[in-house]
């Protein structure tokens, strides 16, 4: 069987340390982008005025620091299932440093020493699913740059290494990890 021919964000796989850990953020009506489950998002300034940190979407590119990934909302309507742009909203964030992700390679991928990769943003989101269309992007590097370090590669009889391959991947500069460089 063919890999998948489409990103469907990042998903929680397991930890390589403590358990699952999600958190609660708050997301400004100021901020114009919706957010999807599956999306990467990083902090912004601030806090809510009943003390949750802001995050927002992020962004793909070399020292973009990303505290976890989106794995639900707090609905403000039983309409939406993703995070509207521009409205006050509460989300649901795994921001365990230690979290492995399962996301798909927007492109052709090779096993090789080359394990680190930036977020491929995609577009946008599902509005019908709410599921986000992050995936990881297949200009792999060495560089500790990189927003994400690929871990491990799906390979079994319907998965393979190729074309929209399947990779296990850990963020790799977290917010909330271990400082890499400085005093």
């Amino acid at each position: 069987m063919a890999n998948p021919t489409s990103t469907s964000g990042l998903r929680v796989k397991k930890s390589s340390g403590q358990a699952t850990q999600t958190n609660m953020y708050y997301v400004p009506s100021t901020d114009g982008s919706a957010i999807f489950i599956g999306d990467a998002v990083k902090l912004a300034e601030g806090t809510s005025s009943d003390g949750f940190p802001v995050a927002t979407v992020a962004t793909s590119g070399d020292s973009v620091l990303l505290v976890g990934v989106c794995t639900g909302i707090v609905p403000t309507s039983y309409t939406n299932i993703y995070r509207l742009a521009s409205v006050n909203q509460y989300i649901l964030v795994d921001d365990n440093p230690l979290q492995v992700f399962e996301a798909v390679v927007n492109g052709s991928y090779t096993a090789s020493s080359h394990n680190m990769a930036n977020l491929d943003v995609g577009s946008g989101g599902n509005t019908t699913s709410g599921v986000s269309s992050h995936g990881i992007s297949s200009s792999v590097s060495t560089s500790s740059a990189k927003q994400f370090r690929i871990v491990g590669v799906k390979v079994d009889a319907d998965k393979s290494i190729g074309t929209d391959s399947i990779v296990d991947v850990m963020i790799n500069q977290h917010q909330y990890g271990f400082v890499t460089t400085g005093v």
